[in-house]
């Protein structure tokens, strides 16, 4: 590469200069083969004496970069090359002319890829702006105008390149690729140099005529279309010359098409530019003496005393949650590794210290993510806690943080990780990987608070953005780097033993530099060497071939796409070539594995769906061989799966974590083994994924399985986003039903309500549909449906469906004897559980004298039939022994819990959370009572430590205890105590269950209570005072709010606002038919309006008071409490209804 000299004159001010294409050497390209010179030297074509104007051109070799394997060590192609332009010219200048005449002003004549290249060097010439690089910012700064001959703007023709030199090579450089229209490189060009384009005078040229690209060819093509050479731009000259792309550059007379316009263009620039740069120059000196200006007042400034945070010594690593290790064949990026750290800087104490964001956006396979892994693992001493999320999409990113709240035994949910993370004041790394798409809102996984660094790793650019201490982009790797790489896996017997010989580090080095240096690409290629599939020296005149075949392929988005999938693809056409049974299966289970989630498919999928499938009616065709066998999965079964796996693993095309027991694949390949299938093969694999995974979740839904059937959610996510892209309308099928239900039943399970739900009612539209509302399919999915309503809260919804429920199981008879024997009240088993569901959705409504009755029918039919051991039976037992409480009956209530309780902890153990429930409500009556409040304290306090450990601290579940909890402190004077830990977990209840759920109308009732205790009048009627109008008027809880509200105001004295809201529950009851007169409840509040009207000396109001409410005169005044009582429960008894409680079925959650 260097810069020649063509033509000059005696005192010359301009120089042109010509930069040809890839085509052709630079004397070919300006040379007409009449004139054998190029036809700048030709005084008569181009007088450059008058002109006043010296000739260079840039030379280099196109060979270098047009034949495969050719690439050497230039890792970045373009910029290397460009990099080389403006050096080579700066020295030029510098070495041939006189200080003022550096700042010669420059014409640029290029053709084809020659204007790309001038392109990308003024880019790079303009951001040389620090003082010891400045220098080179002078061919930016003298260049006037540009003429692009034939130039690929917006890139070539995919059928041009890939057959070009067909009949040497079988197939294009990488060098060749990346002038695709719409790759990368094209598309950077154009943003780099698309804000300058205003400051030059432009023109650009296209060929008129057709040419044949090479011997080749079948038919004369435009080498650069019209659109690429000469794209939309403002204030831009163009025109068509009438030649071909050779030959619209090689004038021999001043007739030739095209000349005279290309002449005039450039006298026109020559002469135009001295004024124009001289000024340019100006404004750059102005520009240079501000800025150094800037530079030395920023010096003199008194630098701040820096914040008080200290580093810190190295911690002992407490949490390292990190899916995998990095791979034990990863080199080089040091340096890259070394700016990361510097760009964190040092791990302090500050807590007030903001998250530093560090970006790596880069190729897809260049290495990202075993770059991230391979920082954490040398930087683990720094922080005390790792973590890592994949954050491919929004459902991976949420079960991440969800394993993280889990962990540290707060909710499984994505609040209660980040929330958890975000108060951790000792260091940590937070690592959120694959972040690739750009509709996610990546900020709501950043933590609020804490003291952390983030490490992003993204295909996305626009990412880059979200950085507030800088940002690194990954394409290849070093050049040498790679090779070694690539030499280590092809070789690992020979590391670190032996060197490699020359002639095969030549050799690697034409294949690193063919793979654009990408890791994975590299990774592929070296297991192909190793397993012997191709030997080193055979193995780029392949790969080029597979190449050229994916880049024709419209599934391949990009030729770095391609660099990846072809040498995946090399290995996987071996593999399934060979007839051994694990060579097979290990072609079907990457099939398989397409449809999965990429990341952590657990091994176990197989064997645990393989006995559902044997039992299953489906065809046993759209299975993977391993999973026809009839017999059960056994030790040989596991030993086939493994050879088929070692198969894939021992290719580089999985990577498998023996530990964990799982295996991913790349974004890359994963997504081209879906692509490569055809429509048939894709809908077939895909429902062979849908039914495997519906397979492998037990019908029972065991509770020893529920941590496998968490780690499904991914795949199941990934798997209904395939089915829906196919089939659009689900379900379409019976099985795919069935399927689909599993699948809302794991999100339900999960506490993912709202993407359960929807599943869900498209499975009961589809089986009322197709069975009919009497089916029990049907049947059992509106059960399903019903249960998700009641955990959403949408009670009127469940209560609607479990109706429709209740008619279809009165109808549905076991036999005609039931018929006979029970006409009106039938008894057999599924009636009698929709009744218990009925029931318990009635409780929570607070309709709760009906929920008695049913549930007392309920628990006679399941006792009579059943047993009182079935855990139908008892769940309907402690429903109605809830509903006994909350209508004051407690003994009824006490002997049934007495029962449930004894059962359950004999049946299930003391911490199954079925049995915690009965346990918490039987000592909560002890509580209402005031007997034996030691023991009850004793048993709550067990009750919330169970829950805390098995569930979290964050728990539904769990936040219910930290409330009954409360109710005993204030039942025994603790008032203090209860303020404390309601308050603790006010904040919990809104981030996990929201501001109008009835957790948190429970939570802020039992704090009003407990800040009356503690004589805090006012915080107690500021806190209750919203609930008036969150909670429905006919529900009972409405009814506790407003006498406590009531109580509250009497007590500040604010009778005028007490008296109105006497009367407005009095009001509201008496359109109660069971709140009559004479009910409790309104005798209460009847009796404070009374003694409000007395203590004002209202004796008419008073007498029509007692006409309204006769019983009155019989009741005796109450008293005055210091702490408010409930008028239908003792003191000390819940305000509001607990928490809501998903009833767990026997059979369906444990």
């Amino acid at each position: 590469m260097k810069i020649k000299l063509i033509a000059e004159p005696e005192s010359p001010n301009v120089d042109l200069v010509a930069v040809h294409g890839l085509c052709e050497s630079s004397s070919e390209t300006w040379t007409n083969p009449q004139k054998h010179k190029p036809w700048f030297r030709d005084p008569v074509l181009f007088p450059y004496h008058t002109l006043r104007t010296r000739v260079l051109s840039f030379e280099y070799d196109p060979s270098r970069f047009t034949v495969p394997g050719r690439g050497g060590t230039i890792s970045n192609g373009i910029l290397d090359l460009a990099t080389n332009l403006i050096a080579e010219l700066d020295s030029y200048r510098q070495a041939n002319d006189g200080a003022e005449d550096a700042q010669r002003p420059i014409i640029f004549i290029c053709h084809g890829f020659g204007g790309l290249l001038v392109k990308r060097a003024l880019a790079l010439s303009w951001s040389k702006t620090k003082s010891g690089v400045s220098h080179l910012r002078a061919i930016y700064i003298s260049t006037h105008g540009i003429l692009f001959m034939g130039t690929p703007h917006n890139g070539l023709d995919e059928t041009l390149i890939l057959n070009s030199g067909i009949e040497r090579y079988p197939g294009p450089s990488q060098f060749m690729l990346n002038l695709l229209t719409g790759s990368d490189t094209i598309k950077e060009i154009t943003d780099l140099f698309a804000p300058l384009a205003k400051r030059f005078a432009i023109y650009n040229f296209w060929e008129g005529m057709e040419a044949f690209f090479d011997e080749q060819t079948q038919k004369p093509v435009y080498i650069v279309d019209a659109l690429s050479a000469a794209p939309v731009w403002e204030q831009v000259d163009k025109c068509a010359i009438m030649a071909n792309h050779s030959g619209m550059v090689k004038f021999s007379r001043k007739s030739d098409a095209g000349y005279t316009v290309v002449y005039q263009a450039l006298e026109k620039y020559i002469k135009a530019a001295p004024r124009v740069i001289s000024r340019r120059w100006e404004q750059e000196i102005e520009r240079v003496i501000a800025e150094r200006k800037q530079e030395a007042d920023d010096l003199l400034q008194e630098i701040p005393a820096p914040p008080q945070t200290q580093a810190i010594d190295p911690y002992i690593n407490v949490h390292y949650m990190v899916h995998r290790c990095s791979s034990s064949y990863f080199v080089g990026r040091t340096g890259q590794a070394d700016k990361v750290k510097e760009l964190f800087g040092d791990v302090t104490t500050n807590p007030r210290s903001k998250h530093k964001i560090l970006v790596i956006h880069g190729l897809g396979g260049s290495g990202k993510t075993q770059f991230s892994l391979k920082y954490i693992e040398n930087n683990r001493h720094r922080y005390w806690g790792i973590f890592w999320i994949d954050c491919s999409n929004e459902s991976t990113a949420e079960k991440g943080f969800a394993s993280l709240g889990e962990n540290a035994q707060k909710a499984s949910s994505l609040e209660a990780g980040m929330h958890w993370l975000s108060n951790q004041s000792t260091s940590w790394l937070l690592v959120l990987d694959n972040a690739d798409d750009p509709e996610m809102d990546l900020p709501r996984y950043f933590p609020a608070g804490g003291n952390g660094h983030i490490l992003v790793t993204t295909r996305n650019p626009g990412v880059r953005i979200h950085n507030t201490v800088g940002y690194l982009k990954f394409q290849g790797m070093d050049p040498e780097e790679a090779i070694t790489l690539l030499l280590k896996l092809a070789y690992p017997e020979n590391e670190p033993k032996f060197p490699p010989a020359p002639q095969n580090r030549q050799i690697a080095e034409g294949i690193a530099s063919e793979l654009g240096y990408l890791a994975l690409a590299l990774t592929h290629a070296g297991a192909t060497i190793r397993q012997n599939i191709f030997t080193l020296e055979r193995y780029l005149k392949y790969y080029l071939g597979h190449r050229r075949n994916m880049i024709r392929s419209r599934s391949v988005n990009s030729c770095t796409d391609a660099n990846i999938i072809s040498t995946w693809e090399i290995p996987f056409e071996r593999i399934a070539s060979k007839n051994s049974l694990a060579h097979k299966d290990a072609v079907e289970l990457i099939q398989l594995f397409a449809f999965m989630h990429f990341d952590s498919i657990p091994e176990q999928l197989l064997q645990r769906s393989s006995d559902g499938i044997r039992k299953s009616t489906s065809p046993l065709a759209i299975y993977p061989a391993i999973l026809k066998v009839k017999s059960m999965w056994n030790e040989d079964s596991q030993i086939r799966f493994r050879l088929a796996m070692n198969v894939l693993y021992d290719h580089s095309i999985i990577d498998n974590d023996h530990e964990k027991k799982v295996c991913s694949l790349h974004p890359v390949v994963h997504r081209w083994a879906r692509d490569r299938l055809n429509d048939t093969q894709q809908k077939d694999w895909l429902g062979c994924a849908s039914s495997i995974l519906a397979h492998s979740i037990s019908s029972n839904f065991e509770m020893s399985e529920r941590k496998f059937r968490k780690q499904l959610l991914p795949h199941i996510s990934s798997c209904i986003s395939a089915l829906k892209d196919m089939y659009g309308s689900l379900p379409s099928t019976t099985e795919q039903a069935t399927e689909l239900e599993k699948f809302a039943l794991v999100y339900a399970e999960n506490g993912q309500w709202k993407q359960a739900k929807p599943l869900q009612e498209k499975v009961v539209r589809f089986r009322v549909k197709v069975l009919g509302n009497q089916h029990h399919s049907t049947i059992q999915g509106q059960r399903n449906l019903a249960n998700m309503h009641w955990d959403l809260f949408e009670v009127q919804q469940a209560l609607q469906l479990q109706s429709q429920i209740l008619q279809a199981q009165w109808r549905s008879r076991p036999s005609i004897f039931s018929w006979i024997k029970y006409p009106v009240n039938p008894i057999h088993t599924s009636y009698c559980v929709a009744l218990d569901e009925f029931a318990r959705t009635l409780w929570l409504s607070g309709q709760r004298e009906i929920s008695r009755q049913t549930g007392q029918r309920a628990v006679y039919g399941l006792t009579k039939v059943l047993g009182y051991d079935d855990p139908q039976s008892l769940n309907a037992m402690f429903n109605l022994a809830r509903t006994y409480l909350h209508l004051g009956e407690f003994e009824k209530s006490q002997e049934l819990l007495a029962q449930v309780v004894q059962k359950r902890e004999h049946w299930f153990g003391k911490e199954h959370p079925d049995t915690l429930m009965a346990r918490n409500e039987q000592a909560m009556i002890s509580v209402i009572l005031k007997q034996d409040l030691v023991t009850a304290e004793r048993e709550i306090s067990d009750v919330l430590k169970a829950r805390k450990e098995t569930l979290g601290e964050e728990h539904a579940y769990t936040l219910w205890s930290v409330n009954d909890l409360s109710k005993v402190y204030c039942a025994t004077g603790r008032w203090d105590e209860a303020v404390q830990d309601l308050q603790e977990i006010l904040p919990v209840v809104v981030r996990t269950l929201g501001e109008t759920h009835v957790g948190m109308i429970m939570t802020k009732s039992n704090l009003a209570r407990a800040y009356i205790g503690s004589n805090r009048w006012t915080e107690a009627r500021k806190i209750i005072q919203p609930l008036l109008s969150e909670v429905p008027s006919r529900h009972p809880d409405w009814f506790h709010i407003n006498h406590e509200y009531i109580n509250i105001l009497i007590h500040l004295d604010d009778t005028d606002e007490a008296e109105r809201n006497c009367n407005a529950v009095l009001d509201n009851l008496g359109r109660y038919s069971t709140f009559g007169p004479t009910h409790r409840y309104t005798l209460t509040i009847a009796q404070k309006l009374e003694k409000i009207y007395q203590a004002q000396e209202r004796s008419e109001d008073s007498n029509r008071l007692i006409q309204r409410f006769p019983s009155l005169k019989k009741s005796p005044q109450p008293n005055q409490e210091k702490h408010p009582s409930n008028p239908d429960l003792p003191p000390g008894t819940p305000s509001i209804s607990t928490l809501t409680n998903r009833k767990i079925c026997h059979s369906k959650t444990f």
